[in-house]
């Protein structure tokens, strides 16, 4: 008779006979269960049509379907095998209620509560054991130190612990070398099976299908508007379903689900081979909290009176070949490359080293580019949605994605600002590269526990999106920042850096390089000081406040914005009044029906005299921020069609190059090349010519002109202009300085200082007065606005200077009169004040924006750093 086990999630299932295990004294193990496959349904009840159809029955795919059918939705869920039977089956259950970054947080919190609100109503596989964060050096605890103000700011609770509370907390812990901790009481475990199960029944009761053993066999489409895929229904093994929307949750399998809807970008989700051990029974852990020692790259999951032990390995190999039927299986287990995870816990925990071994785990993983999922809709196919890619993090971020997810699909968009997780922040150009995702996610399973450093950059995938100027840039010293592959100038050292080919960090038999000047400089961004390479930033910043500065903008993202409505859609689209006569530069934003900012962007007004050839009959340029032209783009499509409006919107982001000139000096750089620019003022642009090619020069404001040039003529236009940088001392430049005087003057940058739940005047970019001035002019989110100036806001945003404090990154908590009162968004060493200055939001009494800011001068400020305030004073701006 077959065997039946307790898997590690909790759930009975059918084993084969398990090989024996040998103690950790003895020699690696070869142990491998191997799950025997379901029996099929003897029938299946499949609807003819649903509200929306979710692919795929893990934890995400139940979530989802739970969240639809709270909102109101008919969904049906479709498993070709068992609930669970892809990853959620073998994953560890864990749940943290805190990571870096406050919407990270926020997804987290989203699904213990979900959770322990269905834990009223029937068992979902939950257990409140909290969480301790161990660290070995003082480094890791200034991260956990973050992580415990950002905890304070977003009410987590947790605290910091020395080594003796650390022992009195968990008594069989090695702390000798230990720094300190952090413990978050409220982390718990999940058991997927039941929870799974929970989700289910609780999604049924509000009308929700499920039906197991159906395989989709097709998605059909249509050409709906604009010539754009939508939509139309889900063939299956047992019969046809009608729908409008698909719901993508199959994990591993997602690209295969993806292209079956004609996606010709593949979704870039990497199938990788992730392990964990279950030892034998250990007395008195029941009651002991998880822990993360991230230094030792190993965590412990409490299971009943067992631990598991994970991490991440440097020789984790992927799983090159997906196998569409694969349900309830492992894979070989490899002992020789989880043997550091091991010894790392070992160490931490000795008494391991006489305990057992119950079963040893591999299993599919989905990993991204970034470690962040892929959330939202297709690039391509309307109605097309994701929610894959979690990267070992799929039980403690499911609930949160999915209901953002269900909101974006009944209420066209989430209420969390979901930019960093959006399936479609990748360009077309980096997913057709497979090489790049397998290289980039690799690094991002190696780098999980990495400590997170603010100014950190990956050395995988390096490369992906270059323009001309790159070769003659990287000789010039420049060091590279990469922005959704784009390779952009951070700053310039005045020695060449060039990236080289990922060294796969020595996994793989491969040779770590020993010689690497970037990653050289890199390491120095290893602190939460400043890194020593802000001498040269700061060189850079003084050039461009007292002199002038040239800085390579042509990763920053394009459209071209043309058809029979295209003046109607402009004016309806932008808060600004965009729609001006021909040469006109504009910055605007794009909101939503609540008034909240979901894109920032810069708009030109074309004709036949301010059009570079390759911009064909298009009446609109549209530019937006480096590397989110994929996501501006198919926004601006969404809003144009959903309107009705006859419009084409066209990416230009690779056929254009983008050299800005930052000074007092630079309008004098522009004249001693020749041309003319005697009508160009600040906001107009026109056609001139400029190193024997037609360019437009574009002003920004005094101190800032843009030149916009085809971008294979890019070298002859930057060689035009370096060429009198003796006579006026131009230098290059990089964005590390432009957003540091950014910040000075009080700028807003997108998806930090403004987001989807802020608005204008919150910001403090807008006055009621401004909406009045254009009178009757009707443009996308008017109505909210007018209520929240006649209501007045509960939030406002604030800049702060902090003399005599360390440097701020971002993350940590604003302190008025006493109480914390929000946190701080973007930060940044300013070289003006020769100190930090941060800026954020803060919680306040409703009141008109007006009177807030007047009420914010006679009150005390603070920033709580690390666990420390420091006195802060308000600036304006």
């Amino acid at each position: 008779m077959m065997p039946r086990a307790r898997n590690i999630l909790g759930g009975m299932r059918a084993f084969a006979s398990p090989v024996a295990t040998r103690n950790l004294c003895g020699f690696p193990l070869g142990a491998k269960w191997l799950c025997t496959q379901p029996s099929c349904a003897k029938s299946v009840d499949l609807p003819s049509e649903a509200d929306a159809v979710v692919i795929g029955g893990g934890v995400m795919g139940c979530f989802t379907l739970y969240q639809l059918a709270r909102l109101g939705c008919s969904p049906l869920l479709l498993e070709r095998s068992q609930l669970t039977s892809g990853t959620t089956w073998h994953t560890n259950g864990l749940l943290w209620s805190i990571r870096p970054g406050d919407v990270d947080t926020a997804i987290l919190n989203i699904t213990r509560s979900a959770v322990l609100e269905i834990e009223k109503e029937e068992p979902a596989g939950w257990t409140t054991n909290g969480g301790l964060f161990i660290a070995n050096n003082m480094t890791r605890l200034e991260e956990y130190s973050r992580l415990y103000t950002l905890g304070r700011t977003v009410g987590v609770p947790c605290e910091l612990l020395g080594p003796r509370e650390v022992s009195k907390l968990y008594p069989m812990m090695e702390v000798s070398d230990v720094t300190g901790a952090l413990h978050s009481p409220g982390d718990g475990t999940l058991d997927p099976s039941t929870l799974c199960r929970a989700l289910v029944n609780r999604a049924k009761l509000h009308g929700a299908k499920v039906c197991e053993n159906v395989g989709v066999t097709n998605i059909e489409t249509e050409e709906g508007m604009g010539g754009r895929k939508t939509i139309r229904s889900v063939t299956t093994t047992v019969g046809r379903v009608k729908t409008e929307v698909v719901i993508n949750c199959a994990g591993v399998w997602s690209p295969d689900i993806q292209k079956m809807a004609g996606s010709e970008e593949a979704l870039p989700v990497v199938a990788m081979k992730h392990s964990m051990v279950a030892m034998d029974t250990i007395p008195g852990v029941r009651t002991l909290p998880n822990v993360r020692d991230h230094d030792a790259n190993m965590c412990l999951r409490v299971q009943g009176d067992s631990l598991i032990i994970g991490g991440y390995e440097l020789n984790a190999p992927r799983w090159e070949k997906v196998d569409p039927q694969f349900a309830f299986g492992l894979f070989d287990f490899d002992m020789n490359a989880f043997s550091e995870i091991m010894e790392g816990a070992v160490h931490r925990v000795p008494r391991l080293a006489q305990t057992g071994i119950k079963a040893t785990i591999c299993g599919p993983e989905a990993f991204t580019p970034d470690r962040k999922p892929l959330i939202g809709e297709d690039a391509e196919v309307s109605g097309m949605y994701h929610g894959s890619g979690f990267n070992s993090s799929g039980m403690m971020m499911s609930g949160g994605c999915a209901e953002q997810l269900a909101q974006w699909v009944v209420h066209g968009r989430p209420a969390l600002d979901m930019t960093a997780y959006d399936c479609r922040r990748f360009s077309s150009r980096v997913r057709r590269q497979p090489q790049w995702a397998w290289e980039k996610s690799h690094e991002s399973y190696v780098k999980n526990y990495s400590i997170v450093f603010p100014r950190d950059q990956p050395l995988a995938g390096r490369r992906a999106i270059t323009d001309p100027l790159f070769s003659t840039l990287t000789d010039a010293g420049c060091f590279w920042e990469e922005a959704k592959g784009w390779e952009r100038p951070a700053f310039f050292t005045g020695t060449a850096t060039p990236l080289l080919d990922y060294d796969w960090r020595g996994a793989f038999d491969c040779t770590l390089r020993e010689h690497y000047p970037y990653r050289d400089i890199l390491q120095q961004s290893h602190t939460f000081n400043l890194p020593k390479y802000y001498k040269q930033i700061e060189h850079e910043y003084l050039a461009m406040r007292d002199d002038s500065a040239v800085i390579n903008q042509s990763s920053s993202g394009k459209m071209l914005l043309s058809g029979a409505d295209a003046d109607r859609a402009i004016d309806w689209l932008f808060v600004s009044d965009v729609g001006r006569e021909p040469g006109f530069v504009t910055s605007s934003l794009v909101l939503n029906t609540e008034g909240g900012v979901e894109a920032d962007a810069t708009v030109y007004t074309l004709n036949s005299d301010t059009r570079l050839e390759c911009e064909g009959e298009a009446k609109y340029l549209v530019t937006c921020g480096s590397g989110m032209e994929p996501i501006v783009s198919r926004l601006l499509w969404d809003l144009c069609w959903k309107q009705g409006f006859s419009t084409s919107i066209k990416p230009v982001t690779h056929e254009t190059g983008v050299l800005t000139l930052y000074g007092p000096n630079s309008l004098q750089v522009l004249r001693a090349t020749d041309i003319a620019v005697t009508a160009i003022h600040p906001n107009r642009h026109q056609l001139v010519s400029l190193a024997g090619t037609q360019v437009r020069v574009c002003g920004r404001s005094a101190v800032c002109w843009e030149i916009h040039a085809k971008v294979e003529e890019l070298i002859a236009v930057y060689e035009a202009l370096t060429a009198v940088s003796d006579r006026y001392r131009l230098i290059n430049a990089g964005y590390y300085a432009l957003n540091i005087i950014s910040l000075e003057q009080g700028s807003c940058s997108w998806n930090s200082d403004i987001r989807r739940g802020d608005t204008p005047l919150e910001a403090g970019v807008w006055r009621p007065g401004q909406i009045e001035d254009e009178g009757q002019r009707q443009f996308l989110g008017r109505p909210a606005l007018l209520r929240q100036a006649a209501k007045g806001v509960t939030k406002s945003r604030v800049l702060l200077e902090l003399p005599g404090c360390p440097p701020l990154w971002g993350g940590e908590a604003i302190v008025r009169d006493g109480d914390i009162v929000g946190g701080v968004r973007r930060a940044d060493h300013s070289f003006e004040c020769g100190s930090p200055l941060a800026a954020g939001y803060v919680a306040h009494a409703r009141t008109h924006a007006q009177t807030a800011r007047l009420l914010f001068q006679t009150s005390r400020w603070e920033v709580e750093r690390m666990g420390e305030r420091f006195p802060a004073v308000l600036r304006e701006f």
